[in-house]
């Protein structure tokens, strides 16, 4: 008989005594490994998503409750506390955008929402989450890494890989690709300056559906990246701002096409992930769709 650990998803042979194991009644036991996951996958399906809210949190609340739901999966504590604080220090003096009479968050709170979002949402890759909370450290502190080693470097490309090749070693070569992967490619100020902004669209959204094409961890991870960065936007149409969150929203927009397209292409095997994903691609398209239809000076 078989049963399955409602804490990580486990599959397990049991081995208990008639009435005693712990993880249910002989109702929850099946014959096979494939029926006991079957039948998880069922349940959790139909099981409510968790919606209580992060942006709430400051940085401190939202480590305590990334480590405590990282461990009800399952995942190495110490392998998702040592990656939360290596991120924290690279992020260390970089902030979020927020309206003018709002203090601005630590940037740190974005990819710790990022990783607790992708535990609510069914994920429990180690290397999905891991890559969620390292996932903008390449792109943003490369060079603030290589300054505070002492590490000299040729140019802001050759520091992001002296970046991965520490986050390799530290994590595996998985988490490094998955680091890679959803970092932006490297352009200098001058190369931006010369694209128009219809090129600079195409260049992200490119770069978006090459990286989550046939990757489930890539693929919920810039999900999840999105849904805190694009969903959010609606927060940030107030007087003075309009255009500059118009034009992120266009952005952001033009890459759920891409998503849909990938999980009908490929779709997730999990039910829970697949509902997880539908839904944030569905509530990412109706905010966006707002901003870009309202009117000067409206209230969304």
């Amino acid at each position: 008989m078989f049963h399955i650990n409602p804490a990580n998803g486990a599959v397990g042979r049991c081995r208990a005594e008639k009435g005693k194991c712990p993880y249910g009644p002989i109702d929850e036991h099946f014959e096979s490994a494939a029926a006991a996951r079957m039948n998880y996958e069922k349940k959790m399906s139909e099981k409510p998503l968790d919606r209580s809210t992060l942006k709430s949190l400051t940085s401190d609340e939202l480590r305590k409750v990334l480590l405590k739901e990282a461990l009800e999966i399952g995942l190495d504590g110490e392998l998702v506390a040592k990656a939360a604080n290596f991120a924290k220090e690279l992020h260390r003096g970089q902030f979020r955008s927020a309206a003018p009479w709002e203090e601005k968050p630590p940037y740190i709170t974005h990819p710790l929402r990022n990783a607790i979002r992708l535990i609510r949402w069914g994920v429990t890759s180690p290397e999905g989450i891991l890559g969620a909370i390292l996932h903008d450290v390449v792109e943003d502190s490369s060079e603030k890494y290589c300054d505070q080693h002492g590490i000299k470097y040729r140019d802001p490309e050759h520091a992001r890989n002296v970046l991965l090749v520490r986050i390799r070693k530290d994590y595996g070569d998985r988490v490094a690709h998955i680091v890679h992967k959803l970092s932006n490619p490297y352009q200098s100020s001058d190369e931006r300056r010369a694209m128009t902004d219809e090129e600079k669209n195409s260049t992200y959204v490119n770069h978006v559906a090459e990286s989550i094409k046939d990757d489930h961890d890539i693929f919920m991870d810039k999900l999840s990246d999105l849904h805190d960065n694009a969903a959010s936007l609606i927060h940030s149409m107030y007087p003075g701002r309009e255009k500059q969150t118009r034009k992120q929203a266009l952005k952001y927009s033009l890459t759920m096409p891409v998503f849909r397209e990938e999980l009908a292409r490929n779709p997730l095997r999990s039910p829970v992930q697949r509902r997880a994903a539908f839904e944030s691609i569905v509530l990412i398209e109706d905010r966006l769709r707002s901003i870009l239809a309202a009117e000067p000076g409206e209230k969304i």
